[in-house]
Formats: structure tokens, sequence, C-alpha cells
């Protein structure tokens, strides 16, 4: 089947034909993105997401050359827009490890506030902690510590249960406590 006649089908609402240029395509605007973001995990979510919002304006897209053509010119537009937004997702990273160094503040330690220097090596921990962490269990303690999305919105992101969520997330504070006994009392 000619790339012409699948595109027909996907801008007609085939599924079928969305997942041949999806298995087709994925790689190649996996490979571009991580070229240009080297991290494996943000290149995935950017393509996964490029792909979403293909799906959902399949209708009013516009394909003058190929949807090879499209796809890497779309996916370059989203890298411009992740270095755009790299400033503003370090300042959320700071603000997430604020918010756990707050989470085990006030569920394990009360003075850390007071020593600026223990402070500042409990975030350190944190960070190594977590990017410890399996790449699963890290990425769902992220979505939910980083992004603020709840247990539903994680599951629908990532197509699995609440209950798998519930149990990465037991499991990623679990690990963090065991990986920071050493700050909590």
């Amino acid at each position: 089947m000619s790339e012409l006649d699948i595109l027909l089908r996907f801008k007609h609402g085939d599924s079928n034909a969305f997942k041949v240029l999806y298995e087709r395509y994925f790689e190649v605007a996996y490979f571009y993105v991580l070229s240009h973001v080297n991290d494996r995990l943000d290149a995935e979510d950017i393509v996964e997401e490029l792909f979403l919002n293909i799906w959902e304006k399949r209708e009013s897209i516009v394909i003058k050359k190929s949807f090879k053509y499209y796809l890497l010119k779309s996916a370059h537009n989203r890298v411009i827009n992740y270095f755009k937004s790299s400033k503003t997702k370090i300042q959320k990273e700071f603000e997430t490890l604020d918010e756990e160094v707050q989470l085990f503040t006030e569920a394990d330690y009360k003075d850390v506030s007071d020593n600026y220097l223990l402070t500042q090596e409990l975030r350190e921990h944190i960070v190594i902690a977590v990017n410890k962490l399996p790449i699963k269990c890290r990425r769902i303690f992220k979505l939910s510590r980083q992004y603020n999305l709840n247990y539903s919105q994680i599951a629908d992101k990532l197509g699995v249960s609440i209950n798998t969520v519930e149990k990465q997330i037991s499991i990623a504070l679990a690990k963090l406590r065991k990986e920071l006994k050493d700050f909590l009392h």
C-alpha cells in the first residue's frame, strides 16, 4: 500500500493506517529528537506526544511533501520548544526538589531548614536517589512529583492501571527512604 493511500485512510480516522505510520516512522523521529535532547525518556515523550497530536489533528493536517518530512519538521519544532522551556523545566525541577525536601522534612526530619548545608546535601542525595530508581518507577514518581499529575492522569498517560501507579509510587518512596535513611530520623 502506498504512503498516499495510508495517509488518506489515516486522515479519515483509520487507526490501522495510523499504526502503520507510527511503526514506520517512530524510530526515525525518536532518533532525530534524541540526537538533540540527549535524554531517552524526554525524546520518547516528545515523539509520543507528537504522534498523539498528529492523530488528534489528522483531519486538518496538510502534508505537502511526505509524512516523513512533515513528521521531522514537527519534531524539529518540538525540539525547539523543548529547549525554550528547558529554563522553566530546570526551575520546576528545583521547585520539585524543594517539595521533595519538604515531603521528607515533614515526614521524617524536623530541623533540616535550620541548617543550610545539611539541606543542600539532602537535596543532592534526593536527586541521586531519584535517579537510581528503576526507569518505570522514576518516570511515574516524576510525573507525580515533578508534573503534579494525579494517579489517574499518570495511569492514562502511560496506559497502566491506577494500582500500578500506586505500587510504583510506594516502591519509589520506600527506596528513597532507604537511600536517605542517614538524613531521616
